[in-house]
């Protein structure tokens, strides 16, 4: 069992933390790194940390208004009438597909 860090390859992004995961699963992978030290992620929230010549590092001042000036995603959740009405127009398009 290993703690892992997959991070990518472009950007040297950090992009989740695992721990205790099979370690056979991760071992030759190019975008990860095995128990790395992640001592870091207790003063820098792991968004500011970047993986540079394969250890996790802070990111510049310029890199962390970058990445605070991009807009952040936001997630919808549809409500149960929405979700309904949502299915029964796929269900009438699905319909009118399935006439020969």
């Amino acid at each position: 069992m290993s703690n892992v860090l997959i991070y990518d390859k472009v950007t040297g992004s950090a992009i989740s933390y695992l721990k205790y995961v099979n370690t056979p699963d991760y071992i030759g992978r190019s975008d990860v790194l095995i128990n790395p030290d992640v001592s870091l992620f207790g003063s820098v929230e792991m968004k500011y940390c970047k993986i540079a010549d394969g250890k996790i590092v802070e990111v510049s001042a310029a890199e962390k208004a970058g990445l605070d000036a991009a807009a952040p995603i936001e997630e919808k959740y549809m409500t149960f009438p929405e979700i309904k009405a949502a299915f029964d127009d796929l269900k009438a398009r699905v319909l009118v597909l399935e006439k020969p």
